[in-house]
C-alpha cells in the first residue's frame, strides 16, 4: 500500500482560532512547512493542542504544546528539533517556549485504545497543523 504524502493544506485557518502572538504564529507556521520539508512521507501529523489551542488568554509562562506524529517517533528527534530551532531563531523566539512531543502513530493508537485522559483531551481540543486527525 503506498504511503499518503502530508497535507498540503496551509496551516492559517486552524491558527486563527488559537491563542497566540504573532511571533509564535509565524514560528508555527515555519515549522509546519519546515517539517512537511524535512520529513516528506515521514510526517503522519502535526497538532497544535493544549491551552493555545483552546483559545485561552496567553500566560508570560505558557508554553505551546505541540504532538508531532511521524512514522519513525523519537528517531525523527534531531531533524525535527533542527527545524524548531532553526525556525524559532529566524523570527526571534526561544524555541523552549514550544513543547514538541515526538511520537509514532502505534503510540497514538495505543493510547487511544486504551481511553488515556492524555489523548482524550488532545483529540478533543487540537489544531491540525498538518497530516491527518
Amino acid at each position: 500500500m503506498p504511503r499518503r504524502a502530508p497535507s498540503l493544506r496551509p496551516p492559517a485557518p486552524e491558527l486563527d482560532r488559537a491563542s497566540l502572538d504573532p511571533p509564535s504564529r509565524r514560528v508555527l507556521e515555519g515549522l509546519t512547512a519546515g517539517l512537511r520539508a524535512k520529513l516528506g512521507e515521514d510526517l503522519v501529523g502535526l497538532w497544535l493542542y493544549g491551552s493555545s489551542a483552546r483559545g485561552e488568554a496567553r500566560h508570560p509562562e505558557s508554553d505551546v504544546d505541540l504532538l508531532l506524529i511521524t512514522r519513525r517517533g523519537d528517531a525523527d528527534w534531531p531533524r525535527a528539533y533542527h527545524v524548531l530551532y532553526e525556525v524559532s531563531d529566524r523570527e526571534g523566539v526561544s524555541p523552549v517556549r514550544f513543547s514538541l512531543k515526538l511520537v509514532d502513530p502505534g503510540w497514538v493508537a495505543e493510547r487511544r485504545a486504551i481511553e488515556s485522559f492524555f489523548i482524550r483531551e488532545v483529540d478533543r481540543d487540537k489544531l491540525v497543523l498538518a497530516g491527518e486527525p
